[in-house]
């Protein structure tokens, strides 16, 4: 059933992670409500999907939760608010022009860059790329970490001097902050369970993130 296999991308286009909380989709028919303590790091995303474990073994990983009811194959409004009813966003798509068509095709819609507003037609464009938990974006050529994968310490470097460094799981939650003050840190990843992690690097340039392997 394709309705099994919808699912929403919320992004934290932002430069500081946000709390979730209690954020849910006003008004739209769907149903879900963000648990208490739920967080987005910066430049990462959570995805929600319809049937959590049609969409685990198409996609290959869990999303972070299951909403109620389906999207509308034609056009919908889609209001995300706080947890007082404050409007967050919203996104009015359509399966009319200028709208790309994605419904019924296996494709679907994804704004061109995270940057553009997300309320013009021509800013989305259809996809069938393949889907992952967490986007990594340009890389900072300064940058460099070792070793990777990593059984207990990573070392990060930056020539362009390091402020801070988190470390996030695949669903956007912080395991771990570091101050910096120089371009070498070393993070102490003994504690943490195997598996992928995300380790976003804040520089006098910008913030970056690299995929590290927990072994």
């Amino acid at each position: 059933d394709g309705d099994d296999l919808e699912f929403i991308e919320i992004r934290n286009t932002g430069t500081t992670t946000v709390n979730l909380s209690g954020i849910y989709f006003m008004g739209t028919g769907l149903v879900y409500q963000f648990p208490a303590n739920a967080t987005l790091g910066p430049g990462l995303c959570v995805i929600l999907a319809s049937n959590a474990t049609v969409f685990q073994l198409r996609h290959g990983f869990s999303p972070f939760g299951q909403f109620t009811r389906h999207l509308s194959n034609n056009s919908q409004k889609m209001m995300l608010a706080d947890a007082f009813g404050n409007l967050i966003d919203l996104v009015e798509y359509s399966d009319n022009s200028p709208w790309p068509a994605a419904d019924g095709n296996g494709a679907y819609l994804h704004l061109k860059d995270h940057g553009l507003d997300n309320s013009v037609a021509e800013n989305w464009e259809a996809s069938s790329d393949v889907i992952t938990a967490v986007d990594e974006l340009s890389p900072d050529p300064e940058i460099t970490l070792y070793p990777n994968p990593v059984h207990e310490t990573l070392t990060v470097r930056s020539g362009s001097g390091i402020s801070s460094i988190c470390v996030y799981d695949l669903r956007g939650s912080i395991i771990l902050t570091l101050e910096g003050s120089g371009n070498e840190v070393s993070v102490d990843m003994s504690g943490m369970m195997p598996g992928i992690y995300i380790v976003r690097i804040f520089t006098r340039i910008g913030s970056f993130p690299r995929r590290v392997i927990k072994e």
